[in-house]
């Protein structure tokens, strides 16, 4: 669970957290597992420096971070990245989501004439 204190493992059945989040891991917008690694889309930080496409390994029982590796800086070309999935070994994702050109409360689009294609990316999962 990707929280603003950073990643939280949790043991569903007991809803209790294993780990303690950490704010290095912290400003996720998007988490998947895949092959004992945790893959996050990080977009919040004001420094887009700290942004990017990650890997977390894991310890042996999946409960505790032991290292991040950035895969993929975000360069202007990225606007709001998130929502992605793994498939076959590969990382999909939205490039330049938008999401700054919506009204959320009204959940309408702001400026129709600004609205881009969207752009898909494709990175083979380390």
């Amino acid at each position: 669970m990707a929280s603003n204190n950073g990643i939280a493992v949790v043991d569903i059945a007991s809803k209790e957290v294993l780990n303690k989040p950490k704010e290095e891991y912290s400003s996720v917008d998007g988490l998947k597992f895949y092959e004992n690694k945790l893959y996050g889309i990080v977009n919040g930080w004001g420094d887009t420096t700290q942004n990017g496409l990650f890997k977390f390994e894991l310890n042996s029982t999946g409960t505790e971070i032991l290292k991040s590796k950035k895969l993929m800086e975000f360069t202007e070309r990225f606007r709001i990245p998130t929502t992605f999935d793994i498939c076959n070994g590969y990382i999909y994702f939205i490039m330049n989501t938008q999401i700054d050109n919506l009204n959320g409360s009204t959940n309408k689009i702001l400026y129709f004439n600004k609205l881009e294609p969207y752009r898909m990316m494709k990175i083979k999962a380390e």
